[in-house]
């Protein structure tokens, strides 16, 4: 295998829902190191392909989780495989497998996921440092202590992310953007080798989607897997190296993306102004 196959293998990987297949099969590699935006009109099954790719992550052999956590994954698995046999819930076929370069570890890296959809309540008492401790879990389990390197890490987090002196704040006294930061900045703790954003640039103004997108290149650059979905077409072409192109839940292109996306803007319905969403 050469260092350019390395990576997070995509075979035959299908999004399924209620008995029907809505996205795929995918055949390729999302090599160590690249940004990859993942785009398709309104409905074209991007989401579900992210649901899929993780569901399979979690589902297949040899990933590494420490105690509670591995638990957690091989339930979710099990619930995983069930599911295909049940037509009204999601599903996937195929398979991820990850392939280390030479001399890297067999053992699976960590893989987080950004949803578009938070699923926190932001009503609760909850403060920004109590959420971003959160990101401490998955490596060290939701009851060991924190000690001081670690705080010291989570406060340089905050500081990086543009939100240094909101620590004691309420989730319910911060602006969409900064609860965007502070969700992205969760995940940096959680130390990943593959990430997964759904339309990470939500809620982001101008300044913050530059900051964002100088983020995302820079993991990249650190050899992390950045697959993101992203809407905004003139951005992928622009500083996205590649591009996943799915239509109706094909995969139409694949590649680079300023030669994936733009020949065929203008027969896909897609433009540069947003029309790309779902």
């Amino acid at each position: 295998m050469s260092v350019a196959e390395a990576g997070l293998a995509l075979q035959g990987l299908a999004a399924w829902q209620a008995g029907r297949q809505v996205a795929g099969p995918v055949h390729g590699t999302l090599a160590i190191g690249s940004f990859t935006a993942l785009v398709g009109a309104n409905g074209a099954g991007k989401g579900s392909l992210l649901q899929a790719l993780q569901a399979a992550w979690v589902a297949g052999p040899g990933a590494a989780r420490p105690g509670w956590w591995s638990r957690l994954g091989a339930l979710a698995g099990r619930q995983a495989s069930a599911s295909r046999s049940q037509a009204g819930g999601a599903a996937f076929a195929g398979r991820v497998q990850w392939q280390p370069p030479p001399g890297g570890s067999a053992l699976h890296p960590r893989l987080v996921v950004l949803p578009q959809q938070h699923g926190v309540d932001r009503s609760l008492p909850l403060t920004v440092w109590d959420l971003l401790l959160m990101g401490f879990w998955p490596r060290l389990g939701a009851w060991r202590p924190l000690d001081a390197a670690h705080r010291r890490q989570a406060q340089a987090v905050l500081e990086d992310f543009g939100l240094g002196g909101l620590a004691p704040r309420l989730l319910a006294e911060l602006s969409g953007g900064q609860f965007q930061r502070l969700r992205l900045a969760r995940l940096a703790l959680m130390d990943p080798a593959i990430l997964l954003l759904d339309e990470p640039f939500t809620a982001l103004d101008e300044a913050g989607s530059a900051w964002l997108l100088t983020r995302l290149q820079t993991w990249a650059a650190e050899g992390r897997i950045v697959l993101a979905v992203l809407h905004d077409l003139a951005l992928a072409r622009r500083a996205v190296p590649q591009a996943l192109w799915l239509e109706q839940g094909r995969v139409r292109a694949w590649g680079p993306a300023d030669q994936v996306l733009a020949p065929h803007r203008a027969d896909a319905g897609l433009s540069d102004a947003g029309a790309v969403h779902g």
